[in-house]
């Protein structure tokens, strides 16, 4: 994957944007509306690794990868799971 999209990883913005536009967090959204909370774990690990990835190598204000957080999504229950992407998603609702 580093090496098939090398100018993702390379620019913040792309990442950022990788990790909308790959819907990870809309298609994570979706699962846990519809009971699919192990699919919506695995987005949400997924989306959480890609965020430290901007933070680590980009914004330089973490210092290395929390892999506990990302464990931490892929075991979370229903409401870690809401509370997660309710922080990410601009929804009114």
């Amino acid at each position: 994957m580093w090496e098939k999209y090398a100018e993702i990883w390379s620019d913040a913005s792309r990442l950022e944007l990788a990790v909308s536009c790959l819907l990870l967090l809309r298609i994570g959204t979706d699962c846990i509306l519809k009971g699919n909370y192990g699919e919506a774990r695995f987005k949400a690990a997924v989306a959480s690794y890609l965020e430290q990835c901007v933070q680590i190598m980009f914004r330089k204000t973490q210092p290395a990868m929390s892999w506990g957080k990302v464990a931490e999504l892929y075991d979370a229950d229903e409401h870690t799971l809401v509370s997660f992407f309710r922080k990410r998603i601009p929804c009114k609702c």
